[in-house]
């Protein structure tokens, strides 16, 4: 497999580097520069002595024209826009493989993403394979939160985040549909997902989603009430992460989490005894605190 700077590299050359127009005949590069042809008929010079002026107000060359032209861009065909998504779909789910590579494929290789983010249609296939990709890959939950982040700021105007925060509620609404049944990895990863979107990104004012802590504050009260020791750990771990938030944004709703984690918490493993007795002494000694200060 190349690496992630080849991969890119490939991208940007069938990005930024347009093909010569060759001959349909015999395939060959046409010299324009020598060639008369290209440079159309030859118009005898007037006899007149006065040098022949040129109206230069619409003047494609002219942006102070009256009416200007635009000249003609390079437009990808329908094979070079599939390999450059196919690329950079591919580019994107390595890099949250191999994190470590993260900022010098954003620092330096933004052509081919705000290439996608541009299009409405690409932007809904990068969502999802973002999502998807970091439901299957453990502990991928910062890094995909940050490379979401950085696509959201290199694209302001692109529907880009819309879509993002549309399919993160489908995929949760659905999760919770299933929570009974559902396999406790996949809950925790879609969970630890959410909690890391609701702490580290913030909406175009810079506050936290609202709707993100309300889900949140559901779907705790539904792991509450499933007899899945697996779920019940992803419920101390989702609070350690998000505690703080919550007891900024809502805190009598996580005073009646935490107390419906006192009844249970005799029945838990060892583990996860461990983990909700940390929330639960967090809770007591900081977030409630909070709570009071906010309160004054």
């Amino acid at each position: 497999m190349s690496s992630i700077s080849d991969r890119i590299r490939l991208v940007r050359r069938k990005v930024d580097v347009a093909p010569p127009v060759q001959n349909p005949v015999n395939g060959t590069v046409p010299d324009l520069a020598n060639d008369p042809a290209s440079k159309g008929p030859t118009t005898p010079r007037s006899e007149s002595s006065e040098v022949d002026t040129v109206n230069l107000s619409s003047s494609p060359l002219n942006p102070d024209a009256d009416e200007f032209i635009p000249q003609q861009q390079d437009v990808l065909t329908a094979e070079e826009s599939d390999f450059v998504e196919f690329n950079t779909m591919t580019c994107m789910v390595e890099l949250i493989q191999s994190p470590h590579e993260f900022e010098e494929v954003c620092n330096n290789h933004k052509s081919e993403f705000e290439f996608m983010l541009a299009d409405e249609d690409l932007v809904l296939k990068l969502v999802c394979t973002l999502l998807m990709s970091l439901l299957k890959e453990p502990n991928s939950q910062y890094i995909g939160v940050k490379l979401a982040k950085w696509l959201k700021d290199i694209a302001p105007t692109s529907n880009f985040l819309r879509t993002l925060m549309n399919c993160l509620e489908m995929d949760f609404n659905k999760m919770v549909q299933d929570l009974p049944t559902a396999d406790p990895a996949g809950v925790r990863s879609m969970s630890l997902l959410l909690g890391e979107f609701y702490v580290r990104f913030p909406d175009s004012s810079g506050r936290r989603f609202v709707f993100i802590s309300e889900a949140i504050l559901d779907l705790c009260e539904n792991l509450l009430q499933c007899d899945v020791p697996g779920h019940i750990l992803t419920l101390g771990l989702l609070l350690k992460l998000t505690g703080q938030s919550l007891a900024e944004d809502c805190p009598t709703k996580l005073g009646q989490i935490i107390d419906g984690i006192k009844k249970i918490i005799c029945k838990t493993d060892d583990w996860t005894t461990v983990v909700l007795m940390t929330v639960m002494s967090t809770y007591t000694n900081e977030w409630q605190i909070i709570d009071q200060l906010d309160s004054e």
